[in-house]
């Protein structure tokens, strides 16, 4: 167990003082990158055109008939006042 500790412990994982010095040469290169890929995301994208659903409009040589249905008369039944359209 001790020797485990000494091979994969903390120690042996920390970063030299050298080697974070590499990570700052890049640090604002990689920093404007993720700006430029955010702003990039955030402007408003196009919508594709969506096909429109349900069902498609009978053809204009079918013949068109209207039914109209009218009640049987122009007055209420209870309280005898004309009917308002």
């Amino acid at each position: 167990a001790h020797h485990k500790r000494l091979r994969f412990g903390v120690k042996s994982e920390a970063l030299a003082p050298e080697q974070r010095d590499l990570f700052d040469d890049t640090c604002a290169e990689d920093g404007a990158a993720i700006i430029a890929d955010v702003e990039q995301l955030q402007a408003p994208a196009e919508r594709p055109q969506r096909k429109p659903t349900g069902r498609q409009p009978l053809p204009a040589s079918l013949p068109r008939i209207e039914h109209r249905h009218e009640p049987a008369t122009c007055t209420c039944g209870q309280c005898g006042q004309n009917l308002v359209p």
